[in-house]
């Protein structure tokens, strides 16, 4: 293909290139090319490739460090304005710095390439000021003008945002923004942070309307920080189809290098094929105090929670809702952990509540559907008695105990929870849930941890994600309002009783006392008549 490039006339060239990005940065770009492409390197192609054409809106690329997936990005951009393919681009990271690095690397090449300028002309000729050039920053930038025989069209402009800037009042003459790269948007601070990782969603939320109407394409290079996090979210979201794309690419997979032209796993084979060794990779970046976290977080892309997390996704059990309420005997309880008042964690000045409806069989299994809700002292209370209602009239299923955690917020709230009873019709008793001096974490541990080993705890489909990704985080995440909630059950619960009305232990003594008290009456001459 180089060699049909070199040969061939400029117009043909640049016209090539235009209908196929990887031919683009093989010729243009032949400085960055120094290893044969992995398999997932066509893979990132066909994906922009499908985004250029509008086939799809959404494309996510997580993967390792080295993987030139921000090199990639870039590139792509200076196709797009090489060809005039978009007519206002965006790169926004969670720090304005790293987009505006972005945009100097995307300048320097555009005003020094070589190949690009014989094949282009100067598409950017503007001077960089001292700053810019120190700093290697740039906040935005207009290409030059074009003059073609329909006659003058204007420069392309491509402008650095941070995410915690707002979407609102970005406009280029009459445009609004038709291209949108996300890098870096998760960092280890979004992470460890719910109101950050909240803010960033929104900010990706504002762009909704264009991806809607097919007039944005954003591309999201994203790290994989967290099972909780907005890479996360992308990811299911390419999971379920639609106009959103997504590859993701570890180091290491199926105990195989995913660049074999580059990497290989030893550094015995390194020594004799002159390529990069994993193993010494792993080396290079262990740390002391943390061991090989750094790497499997950056080259294997497991986030540093389920590296020390005790549950996993094998231990969550699916199980329908219709499956469950099938079941019988069948007896239902409902914890309600009390809002959280960690600083950070306030949703609109109101707290999250964890949820947990478990559905219990005779043998003991549990059947959780347990979610977190953001809501004020009225929606606890509207909640709770809501709940009863779907679980006794629609799921016929009465719970035998409603408890709630016990604090002096909740004892406030007995007034405002009689009331809505009262005024719905609707009476239950409601029990105390007492920490009774146990640590959170140790609760968890002791009320939660045996049964997922031991497989006696079954998930609601599509019902238990919060429950699912606080697990997945214990010990180290940020959240543990759902978690504490199953774990409180472990206080509540007791096993269904059988059709006679009783449990199979109390039977047996009732059958016992039946006979003697037969036997006594006999003695006496008389009889006795029992149900």
């Amino acid at each position: 293909m180089l060699e049909e490039l070199a040969t061939i006339t400029k117009a043909a060239r640049v016209y090539a290139c235009g209908l196929n990005f990887a031919c683009f940065v093989a010729w243009y770009f032949p400085h960055y090319v120094t290893s044969v492409f992995a398999a997932f390197h066509y893979a990132m192609f066909e994906g922009l490739d499908a985004l250029t054409k509008g086939e799809i809106s959404e494309l996510v690329w997580v993967m390792f460090r080295e993987s030139t997936k921000t090199t990639m990005a870039k590139l792509w951009l200076v196709w797009l304005i090489c060809y005039r393919k978009t007519a206002y681009a965006n790169v926004d990271s969670y720090d304005r710095s790293n987009a505006e690095r972005f945009l100097f690397d995307v300048i320097v090449e555009l005003q020094t390439n070589p190949r690009l300028i014989a094949d282009f002309g100067q598409l950017y000729s503007s001077d960089r000021n001292a700053d810019e050039i120190t700093q290697k920053r740039v906040g935005d930038f207009v290409t030059n003008p074009v003059v073609t025989p329909e006659g003058r069209l204007d420069g392309i402009r491509v402008e650095a945002h941070s995410t915690q800037e707002p979407v609102r009042g970005r406009i280029h003459g009459a445009k609004r923004p038709d291209t949108l790269i996300m890098d870096d948007f998760e960092v280890s601070k979004t992470a460890a942070s719910e109101v950050l990782t909240k803010n960033v969603r929104e900010h990706i939320s504002e762009f909704k309307a264009g991806l809607s109407s097919g007039s944005l394409r954003v591309l999201y290079l994203g790290n994989y920080l967290t099972d909780t996090g907005n890479v996360a979210l992308l990811l299911r979201k390419a999971a379920e189809g639609g106009r959103c794309r997504s590859l993701f690419v570890p180091l290491v997979e199926d105990g195989k290098p995913t660049w074999p032209e580059r990497w290989v796993l030893t550094d015995e084979e390194a020594e004799a094929t002159g390529k990069i060794s994993v193993e010494r990779k792993k080396a290079e970046m262990r740390q002391p105090d943390t061991g090989d976290m750094d790497f499997q977080r950056e080259m294997m892309l497991i986030p540093p929670t389920r590296t020390l997390a005790r549950f996993r996704d094998e231990m969550f059990r699916p199980v329908t809702l219709e499956q469950v309420l099938a079941m019988r005997p069948l007896a239902c309880f409902v914890t309600i952990d009390t809002p959280s008042k960690k600083e950070g964690l306030e949703d609109d000045g109101r707290d999250r509540c964890g949820i947990t409806i478990n559905w219990v069989t005779k043998d003991g299994d549990w059947h959780l559907k347990s979610w977190g809700a953001y809501m004020g002292p009225s929606g606890v209370v509207k909640e709770m008695v809501d709940l009863w209602c779907w679980l006794t009239d629609t799921c016929k299923t009465k719970p035998q105990v409603m408890a709630w955690e016990d604090t002096a917020f909740t004892r406030a709230l007995e007034p405002l929870l009689k009331k809505e009873k009262d005024e719905r019709k609707v009476f239950f008793a409601l029990t105390w849930l007492e920490h009774k001096g146990r640590a959170k974490s140790d609760r968890i541990r002791s009320g939660l941890l045996h049964r997922y080993e031991t497989g006696r705890v079954w998930h609601v489909t599509g019902e238990s994600r919060d429950l699912e990704d606080e697990l997945k985080a214990f010990p180290n995440g940020i959240k543990d309002d759902v978690v504490d909630s199953a774990a409180y059950q472990s206080d509540i619960v007791r096993l269904p009783h059988d059709r006679e009305g009783m449990a199979a232990d109390e039977q047996k003594f009732y059958l016992a006392m039946r006979e003697k008290k037969l036997a006594e009456s006999r003695k006496r001459g008389g009889s006795l008549r029992m149900a």
